[in-house]
Order: C-alpha cells, then sequence, then structure tokens
C-alpha cells in the first residue's frame, strides 16, 4: 500500500553532466564587407570601412556542465493511480483472509488431533476396565480349578483373553503415543516434552435443521471464496489501470537547472542557472493494438476466477451436504448403539449370574464383557467422528477462527 501511495506525491529526480563536446557554437569571422562611413547627415561619399562580421557556428570545443533538478506531479492518470491504490488495500485483504483461512486449517488439523487422543484416552479406559475384569474372573477361575469346580480348560480360555486385551492395550497405547506425536508436532512443541489432553467428547445439544441457512452463511464467509471475489474486483481494476495506457496523462512539472559551456561566445565560460514550471500532457496514439491484447489478457483471468469460483461454490454447497448427511447418519447409528449397550450390559449382568450358578462357560461371559466393551467403543468412536463433521462444517463456514 505505501508504494501505491508513492504515485500520489511529487516525484522529484536529479541529473547531472559533465562532458567534452567538439560540436559546440563559436563565433567564427565572414567575408570582409565595405560598409559606409555615417556623418550625422548621412553616409560620407566614397568613405568605407573594411568590416569582417561574426556568425555562429557550431565548431567549438569545450567541457560542458549540466545539473537539472525537476519535479514532476500527475494531475491526472486514466484511473491508474486511484485503481492502484485499491488493490493495494485488496492485495492486504486477500492475504489476511488465506492467513485465516491457513488458521482454519490448522485448527481442523488440531481438533482432529484432539479428539483421536481423547478417543484413544476413553478406548484405553474401557479396556483396561475390561481386562480388570478378566482377571478377577481368572482368579476366581484358578481357585475353583483348584477346587475340582472348574476344568484346566475354562482357566486357560480366560488366559488367553487376558493376553489378548493386554495385547490389544499395548497396541492402542502405541496408537496414543503416535496421535499424541502428531498433536505435538501441530502444536510446535517438541516431541520430548510431554502434554495432557484435557476434555470429553462432549456433543452439542442438538443438529443442525436450517440448511439453506448454512449454505447462504458459508457461501458468505467462507475465506476462499472470499479470496475469489477479492481477487475478481482486482483483475476488474487491472483492466482499468491496462486501458489507461492509451489514455492521457496531464502532470505540472518544475524545473530548476544551472549550466556551464552551453552559451556563445564569449559568454561560454559564464554559469548560468534558472527555473522553469508549467503543465503538461502526454497521450499515447498508437502501440499496434498491445493494449488491446493485455485487456484481453485481464478479461480471459476474470473470467477463469468466475469460473473457479464458481465451482468452489458448487463443491462447497456439496461438502457441507456431505457434511449434514454424515451428522445425521452418525447421530442416528449411536443412538442405535446406546440402545445395543443397553441390551449387552444387561446381558452381561445375566451372563454373571449364570456364570456364578454354573449355567454357562467362561467363554460365553467373556463373550458378554467383550461386546459390552465392544459397543462403548463404538459409542466413543461415533462420538468422535460427530465431533469432526462438526468442525469440518466449522472450517468449511469459516468459522473455526473466530
Amino acid at each position: 500500500m505505501e508504494q501505491a501511495r508513492t504515485y500520489e506525491v511529487p516525484t522529484v529526480s536529479l541529473m547531472s553532466q559533465y562532458f567534452y563536446a567538439n560540436n559546440l557554437p563559436g563565433m567564427f569571422p565572414q567575408g570582409p564587407n565595405q560598409v559606409p562611413v555615417m556623418s550625422s547627415s548621412g553616409s560620407v561619399p566614397g568613405e568605407y570601412v573594411m568590416v569582417r562580421p561574426l556568425a555562429p557556428f557550431a565548431d567549438e570545443n569545450r567541457d560542458v556542465f549540466t545539473t537539472d533538478i525537476n519535479l514532476v506531479y500527475p494531475l491526472y492518470t486514466g484511473g491508474k493511480i486511484s485503481k492502484a491504490n485499491e488493490n493495494a488495500g485488496m492485495q492486504k485483504e486477500v492475504a489476511t483472509s488465506d492467513l485465516n483461512e491457513q488458521k482454519d486449517q490448522l485448527i481442523l488439523n488440531v481438533t482432529t488431533a484432539f479428539d483421536n487422543v481423547l478417543l484413544l484416552e476413553k478406548v484405553i479406559d474401557v479396556n483396561n476396565q475390561a481386562l480388570v475384569q478378566f482377571e478377577k474372573h481368572l482368579e476366581l477361575a484358578k481357585q475353583a480349578y483348584a477346587n475340582g469346580v472348574r476344568s484346566e480348560f475354562d482357566v486357560l480360555t480366560i488366559e488367553s483373553k487376558v493376553d489378548e486385551f493386554k495385547a490389544k492395550l499395548v497396541d492402542l497405547e502405541g496408537k496414543l503415543d503416535l496421535a499424541e506425536s502428531g498433536l505435538k508436532s501441530l502444536l510446535a512443541v517438541p516431541i520430548s516434552e510431554k502434554i495432557e489432553c484435557v476434555g470429553e467428547l462432549q456433543l452439542p445439544d442438538s443438529p443442525f435443521t436450517d440448511s439453506v441457512g448454512i449454505y447462504a452463511e458459508a457461501i458468505a464467509h467462507n475465506y476462499q471464496l472470499k479470496s475469489l471475489r477479492i481477487k475478481k474486483e482486482m483483475l476488474a481494476n487491472l483492466k482499468t489501470i491496462t486501458a489507461a495506457e492509451m489514455k492521457p496523462t496531464i502532470f505540472l512539472f518544475g524545473n530548476y537547472h544551472v549550466y556551464h559551456g552551453l552559451d556563445f561566445p564569449p559568454y561560454d565560460n559564464a554559469w548560468r542557472n534558472g527555473l522553469a514550471a508549467g503543465i503538461g500532457l502526454s497521450m499515447p496514439l498508437f502501440n499496434g493494438n498491445l493494449t488491446k491484447g493485455k485487456v484481453d489478457e485481464v478479461d480471459a483471468s476474470e473470467s477463469m476466477v468466475s469460473d473457479y469460483e464458481e465451482g468452489m461454490t458448487i463443491k462447497l454447497r456439496f461438502d457441507i451436504k456431505n457434511v449434514l448427511i454424515n451428522l445425521r447418519n452418525l447421530r442416528a447409528k449411536m443412538e442405535a448403539e446406546k440402545v445395543h449397550l443397553q441390551v449387552a450390559q444387561k446381558a452381561h449382568e445375566i451372563a454373571k449370574v449364570s456364570y456364578e450358578n454354573g449355567i454357562i462357560t467362561p467363554v460365553e461371559l467373556n463373550d458378554a464383557e467383550v461386546q459390552v466393551a465392544a459397543i462403548q467403543t463404538s459409542i466413543l468412536n461415533y462420538q468422535k467422528d460427530i465431533l469432526l463433521q462438526y468442525a469440518e462444517l466449522n472450517y468449511l463456514e469459516s468459522k473455526s477462527a473466530k
């Protein structure tokens, strides 16, 4: 913007030259002429004086020094300066919009990584709780085996489930460490530094219902579309600036000059200085349709940006619709899983009583516990996926950084 504003103030330039030339003007004698002698009563008859007049001729050798200080202030440039100033301000808006879009993308990435960490922590808690139950069952099975109530097969079956869950926990802890490393990278935190993620996979109270309003708000505030709209305005200004190449330029000018050696002898050794001021006009007449070609090129760029804006608008509407459909489907699946969880928890309670009374085997009890843990993990996954869809929607509406 500062560069553009410099065209609104006068420009001042200094130019000095010192040179030696062999074709400077001098006064050289001409052929003799008879000039009559004059008296108060007129010419004297028969009386003449021989005179050799001097005439200028460019054949003198001498050194020359000149200095000019020029000031120029444009009055009219066909819109070049005003449109250049507007484009400078809009260039700042584009940069700000692009920066905000990058911030939104970073927020989305951090939200995704953070929710993944929370999910893995919750899944590890669920599996740890299941492992505690399996270990209790293992102890009871060993005691029952020692008392001759249970078989060795029952003990081995529960031991295999315990080992299976321990291996699963090792895998989950590895994934958690990897997820935390990814989050540290996004937050520019050293890998060796420990971080703690505190929060819950808490969902909003109700889903979105006004999809038309969401579309309109997203199209109005999306940073990428906003940048494209500004770029279209900049191209319109550039078209004006380019077309102004064939328009007149009116300017004020001032000059202060000092020179030596340019006068006719015997004044060529004198130092001269002076001032000049006025108004000027510069008018291009023909440049081989160069300006027209440049204007056509700007028109083509403007059309391309418009097509890109239209394509992005269609894609934005599609992405938002996809997010809203995903939210509806994920919520429906999560609610169904909650019902399944109630059934699985009731089946687990029945299985415990049946196992204690010797009606079912340890395998069936373990299956009931695994089913509860699996459904709890599934619900957590749905909660995480729903939160990520909300984060994606905020990103599409350019709300993440607000």
